[in-house]
């Protein structure tokens, strides 16, 4: 008798759920929606239901080349061995946290240094929003989350794969390693002065021949400038 009516219990406890429109709890996650071009360029859409927004856009200097990613005030980056590193427009002494949850999390040396394991995976969580702040004021608060996937990206374009390849929708996330070693190693320094040794001087002179024969008829040991201003 007794385990009937506690069945009628439950079952009545059901109903009332049921009739009230109450569902079993479930977490509505959004997820990160990359729209990505040949040549590097990028877009990272968080889509949750029928909502979606613009957390990130990767822009690059050249094709598959120089690439950085932006969100809202804040510049991402990998350097030449897929060490992540992020930085905004933090003033000296401005107090840098993280709220995801109502939980509030000190970061004060996100900025200017390799970005940890620990601290990419916090940013990175679904409402996660870092603060910059300072005497009591948010002078900053931007949204983070997708971080990690916006960096498997960047490190992917350092890739041997996307050099070879030269098409970046080939980007698959779960392919692409990232380095949070603050400390290289000896190999890793190798790694850096050889990309340096190797990299394009920024230096502007004449590449073509018209170029050149331009460049050293109008000169002649003299300003062209100085001797049109001569002659007129």
């Amino acid at each position: 008798m007794l385990v009937f009516q506690s069945r009628i219990v439950r079952w009545m406890l059901v109903a009332s759920v049921v009739l009230a429109g109450v569902q079993p709890a479930q977490a509505d996650k959004a997820w990160l929606h990359g729209e990505i071009r040949s040549d590097g360029a990028a877009k990272f859409i968080q889509v949750e239901r029928e909502n979606r927004k613009l957390l990130w856009t990767v822009t690059c200097r050249m094709p598959l080349r120089g690439c950085v990613g932006r969100g809202q005030g804040l510049i991402a980056w990998v350097d030449v061995i897929k060490r992540p590193h992020l930085v905004a427009a933090a003033p000296p002494g401005a107090r840098i946290s993280v709220i995801w949850r109502n939980q509030i999390q000190d970061m004060p040396k996100l900025f200017g240094t390799t970005l940890s394991r620990e601290n990419l995976s916090t940013l990175s969580r679904q409402g996660a929003e870092l603060i910059i702040e300072k005497d009591g004021r948010i002078l900053q608060k931007s949204q983070t989350f997708g971080l990690d996937q916006l960096f498997s990206y960047l490190s992917w374009l350092k890739s041997n794969k996307a050099k070879t390849g030269r098409d970046a929708r080939a980007w698959r996330i779960d392919e692409t390693a990232i380095f949070f070693d603050a400390n290289p190693t000896v190999l890793a320094r190798h790694r850096i002065l050889d990309a340096q040794r190797t990299a394009q001087p920024r230096i502007l002179v004449p590449s073509t021949k018209p170029q050149a024969e331009f460049a050293i008829g109008s000169q002649n040991g003299a300003s062209f400038f100085v001797e049109r201003q001569s002659a007129e």
